[in-house]
This record gives structure tokens, sequence and C-alpha cells, in this order.
């Protein structure tokens, strides 16, 4: 069989498609993509007012959340998570709040398409990141551990031992990190004045 058209079979492409199928359209259609997306996060970015108000309710949902059980990270972020959508509902821990406001402060930060919330304390001086606000959520990355609710003494007076209320024994004080079948009395490796 004869093909009676034996012309060239390419078709003709408007200037638009040549654009789109060539790898510089492709990377100016990405960048158009995501400038749209950095300007969308730039208008809806919270403010430090509304950081620092949907911050405080989370701080104390996870008080309020804190019991005897202590989870791992997971834990944490399923709580975070639903701190997104929820508010606290009641006062119970006034008490933890005002302890909490008593150590620890609250700082955020406007960074242009997202903003943070760190809190800072004497155990963190520069900051722990407990919350990040991006296109208009607050999501929280808030641990129990993060906050800083009491303070004890270190030492009696200015030369005594410190004081290790969770590590002593009712008979003698021995050092933990050695080797356990090995005890050394606290006197024999630390003198007393």
């Amino acid at each position: 069989m004869y093909q009676a058209d034996r012309g060239t079979y390419q078709k003709k492409e408007t200037v638009g498609e040549m654009i789109y199928h060539s790898c510089l359209g492709k990377l100016m259609i990405l960048a158009a993509i995501l400038g749209v997306v950095m300007i969308f996060a730039y208008i809806t970015c919270p403010s430090t007012e509304e950081m620092d108000r949907q911050m405080l309710d989370n701080v104390r949902m996870c008080i309020e959340a804190n019991d005897s059980i202590k989870g791992d990270w997971l834990d944490d972020a399923v709580r975070n998570v639903g701190y997104i959508f929820t508010d606290a509902d009641s006062l119970d821990g006034a008490e933890s709040m005002e302890a909490f406001h008593k150590y620890n402060r609250m700082e955020s930060t406007r960074h242009g398409l997202y903003s943070t919330t760190r809190i800072i304390h004497y155990r963190a001086p520069e900051g722990i990141r407990i919350g990040i606000g991006i296109f208009g959520m607050v999501i929280p990355t808030l641990s129990y551990d993060d906050l800083l609710l009491r303070v004890d003494p270190l030492r009696k007076d200015y030369g005594d031992r410190i004081i290790k209320n969770a590590y002593s024994r009712s008979d003698t004080d021995y050092e933990l990190g050695l080797n356990p079948h090995e005890e050394v009395a606290l006197d024999s490796v630390v003198p007393k004045h």
C-alpha cells in the first residue's frame, strides 16, 4: 500500500505550548506558583498578639493534660495536633499558670512568611521554640518538659554539697553513674568543707 500523504507529521505548536513543554517554561510556572503561595503565607501569617494568645491557651492545656504518666514524643505530637483545634475550657490550674508566668517568659516573633513563639527561662536563656504560625494557623510544638513550673534550691548554704532529693538514700549517699557493683560513697570522692 502506498500512503498518499508523505508530509511532515509534526503538529504546529502555539507559543504557550512551546513554553509549557520547555524546561524554562516549567521553571517559570513553578516560580509563579511558589510566588502565589508566598504571598498567601505573608497575608495569612499570624500576628505576635495572636501567637501569644493561642500559645498561652496551648500552655494551659499542656499543663492540664500533664499527669503522672510521662509520654514520649509521639504522645506530645498527638496532643499538639489536638491543641490546634481546641481551646482550654477551665481554669483548674490557676496556681500552675501563676508559676508559669513567674518562671517563664514567652516571646513571639514574626518572620515575614511565618511566626514563631519561644519560651525563655533560666534553663534555656536562648529560648525553646514552642510554636509555629503559618497560613493563619498556630501549630504548637510544646512539651511539658519545656516549661519551668517550680524552682528548688540547689544548696542549703554556700559551702554545702548539692541537694539530690531524687537520688538520696536514707542511710548514705552514693554516687550514681559508677559501676553499680562497686558503690563508692560520696564522702570519699568529694571532700566536705
